[in-house]
């Protein structure tokens, strides 16, 4: 099998292991609808007078709608672990495993911000997945970076919304084939 984008040695020999995924094989419309549907359903919990004395329920719908995305978006195709995934140019060199760390371009918690405000119009929220969700594997030494820029959580101030890597490319890390 081909690795692309150079992939680190740690995730060559876990692709020997690689089994495809089950979900991937629903339709695009059936796992996008399942997103709106729980998007919908945390907007109407949110929206509701009596949740305001519920601690923390928009951080926990947010978090439902990342693990929604993750489940019926990002793994559509191949597993998380997979080496097709894109990697930073740091971290395809990494021997070590437990030195990559899973990262979205824009953080997952602006895209379920967004898929929530847009719950009511399907063809919204496709457009943000494909444009914003952009999962890869950094370097350790990558995401402290964006940590030390305050950028961990949150996009550049001059983000014009559209450009999945902006945040990458504040702080110079590179990706292969999309970010060079």
């Amino acid at each position: 099998m081909e690795i692309a984008h150079g992939r680190s040695s740690v995730l060559r020999r876990r692709d020997r292991k690689y089994r495809p995924n089950p979900s991937g094989t629903a339709s695009e419309e059936a796992r996008i609808e399942c997103i709106v549907q729980i998007a919908r359903a945390m907007k109407a919990l949110i929206s509701r007078e009596d949740s305001a004395h519920i601690s923390g329920v928009r951080s926990r719908a947010r978090q439902l709608i990342r693990v929604a995305v993750f489940y019926f978006w990002e793994e559509r195709e191949f597993r998380k672990e997979d080496p097709r995934r894109p990697t930073s140019e740091k971290a395809s060199t990494e021997e070590s495993y437990s030195k990559l760390v899973y990262d979205h371009a824009v953080p997952a918690s602006i895209v379920a911000d967004l898929v929530l405000e847009q719950a009511d119009d399907a063809a919204v929220v496709k457009a943000i997945l494909e444009q914003l969700n952009f999962p890869c594997f950094i370097h350790q030494e990558e995401d402290k970076l964006l940590n030390q820029r305050k950028l961990k959580s949150r996009m550049p101030a001059a983000w014009d919304g559209r450009d999945p890597l902006a945040r990458y490319r504040e702080v110079g890390i590179k990706i292969p084939g999309y970010l060079d």
